[in-house]
């Protein structure tokens, strides 16, 4: 995650008048539809429909050249773009600041990585800027030098990049540009950025969804998210469990850095679970197993913690890298969660994170162990007419 306490060079980009927007735009009308504000105020503070946070090593040359191609090619688009890497001499911890409300407020992240010599492996700023943006649940497309090693970009958790040289920039800036539009421009729910500042600074909420359905909050996004700690409360954490794959990279993640992922799911066995809610969780718990049966059982930690408590549901909480709380809600637990409006909440002095993570705490104490429960669920798995063995 993004070390505040590590000086980031920052330079904002110039952030274009609106009118020279409005000239530029006229030729994808469609494409400005999708990223509209709505009525309800859904606007980025720099005026801007989309702006996109360049994150480069302004020192390299080839890295410059490259994100003055994006620079250009999107401002044709009537996209703005900030940068963070021409006042390079700065280190105070307003910079850090700075950098953090960039890339809070961007719509995503193009981030180049070039060799730094004599090490040539990639800037320690820019991968501490890739961090904070998916930390905070923003879509990052990476750009990855031909100089650096075969496995960098997977190392880093990015398994997917556009590679350049020196020689291919200008189809790289083509190939970026048709992805901004397609991967960020066009997303139909990306998260609400909160743009008051006192708001913000007093409950610690940064970003909003009216639906986790289709938002960039969902499971599906925020689990490429995880590096070193996740804990969920909810029903059964199937949106999770789902993505096998995903869910395994996450943990193996956690795990290799020294934490242990907990999981507090609903009991399927005690009386506010419905019959038909009892296989979900029961098929959740099937999936959770036998990801943690595929990791090393040689770490001094477990990989993930599972504990069952036995009340109506009412918060949905997914803790992200200790830093982020995703929370929704289950709606009296008459309607699928699906459909729950999300709020992000950062850790800041009296965070609405703080009270959230109380809560948690409290509950994880209170529940019982998966392993307490194991005999009960296996009969209740038979009662279903499952083969399998919890």
């Amino acid at each position: 995650m993004f070390d505040s306490g590590v000086s980031v060079p920052i330079r904002v980009a110039r952030i274009y008048k609106r009118s020279d927007y409005r000239r530029r735009a006229m030729g994808c009308l469609s494409m400005i539809i999708n990223s509209r504000p709505t009525e309800d105020g859904d606007a980025l503070t720099s005026g801007f429909e989309v702006e996109i946070f360049l994150s480069y090593r302004y020192e390299d040359a080839v890295a410059r050249s490259l994100a003055q191609l994006i620079r250009v090619k999107l401002r044709a688009l009537g996209i703005a773009t900030t940068a963070a890497n021409e006042d390079h001499e700065a280190e105070d911890d307003s910079v850090a600041r700075n950098v953090r409300t960039l890339v809070s407020r961007a719509s995503g992240v193009i981030a180049i990585l070039t060799p730094v010599p004599p090490t040539n492996l990639s800037s320690l700023w820019v991968n501490q800027e890739i961090g904070f943006a998916k930390g905070v649940g923003k879509p990052v497309l990476v750009l990855r030098d031909a100089r650096l090693g075969v496995d960098h970009g997977r190392i880093l958790g990015d398994p997917e990049f556009i590679e350049f040289t020196r020689a291919t920039i200008h189809r790289c800036a083509s190939k970026v540009v048709k992805q901004v539009q397609s991967q960020i421009v066009a997303q139909p729910h990306r998260p609400r950025l909160i743009a008051d500042d006192g708001l913000r600074l007093s409950t610690g909420l940064i970003e909003y969804a009216p639906k986790l359905k289709m938002s960039t909050l969902h499971p599906r996004y925020m689990i490429d998210m995880i590096r070193i700690g996740f804990d969920f409360m909810g029903h059964g954490a199937s949106k999770w469990t789902v993505w096998t794959d995903k869910l395994e990279r996450a943990l193996k993640a956690i795990q290799i850095n020294g934490f242990t992922a907990r999981f507090l799911l609903l009991d399927p066995e005690c009386d506010d679970c419905p019959p038909d809610k009892q296989i979900r969780i029961l098929n959740s718990l099937l999936l959770l197993k036998g990801v943690l049966s595929r990791l090393p059982r040689h770490s001094r930690k477990p990989a993930a913690i599972i504990r069952l408590y036995n009340h109506r549901p009412v918060f949905r909480l997914a803790f992200i890298n200790h830093s982020h709380v995703a929370v929704g809600h289950y709606m009296k637990y008459t309607d699928e969660s699906i459909d729950t409006p999300l709020l992000v909440f950062e850790t800041k002095a009296w965070s609405f994170f703080t009270a959230f993570q109380d809560y948690f705490e409290h509950e994880w104490s209170e529940a019982r162990s998966l392993s307490d429960r194991t005999p009960a669920l296996r009969a209740l798995a038979r009662r279903h007419g499952l083969r399998y063995q919890i």
